[in-house]
């Protein structure tokens, strides 16, 4: 059965506002200054951070490809680790313990960001800003294989 041209352009537009919607609360929750430079994150980021992964997950079930939308989900988890690798890595050396437990949250971050970046690269495969956040999270991650192959195709 064939989609009707109408029916299409909804499912587009539609993904759209979920993404529109998603990039709002991404940058609620991760709010930076005229420069671009981080300010502190809100009391509410769990919750805003949240509600942007839901709806760029909802823009996703409506168009799975979108290289937009998989590029930003990737770089909203990608975003997350980052604060936590600077934060492990300003731990005085004595503090072991601390820096495993976030090196592992950071980790996890990463991870989840993957598939989205991994996806973004079949699309674009000649993306820089995608394959760069991808090389990173395959460094984060000890994935050094990942990023021998990403190199030979780029």
């Amino acid at each position: 059965m064939e989609q009707s041209p109408d029916r299409d352009k909804n499912k587009v537009v539609l993904s759209s506002l979920y993404s529109n919607l998603g990039n709002i609360y991404d940058h609620r929750a991760n709010p930076r200054d005229d420069k671009g430079n981080d300010l502190p994150k809100p009391a509410n980021f769990e919750e805003l951070f949240a509600k942007a992964d839901s709806n760029y997950a909802k823009a996703l079930e409506i168009t799975p490809d979108n290289f937009d939308v998989l590029y930003v989900m990737g770089a909203l988890y990608f975003n997350r680790a980052v604060p936590i690798t600077k934060q492990a890595n300003d731990l005085p050396l004595n503090a072991t313990d601390k820096y495993n437990k976030l090196m592992a949250q950071a980790k996890e971050c990463f991870l989840k960001a993957q598939p989205y970046l991994e996806k973004a690269n079949k699309i674009k495969p000649d993306d820089a800003a995608n394959n760069n956040a991808l090389m990173q999270v395959y460094a984060n991650t000890g994935q050094n294989d990942k990023i021998e192959a990403l190199k030979a195709k780029t």
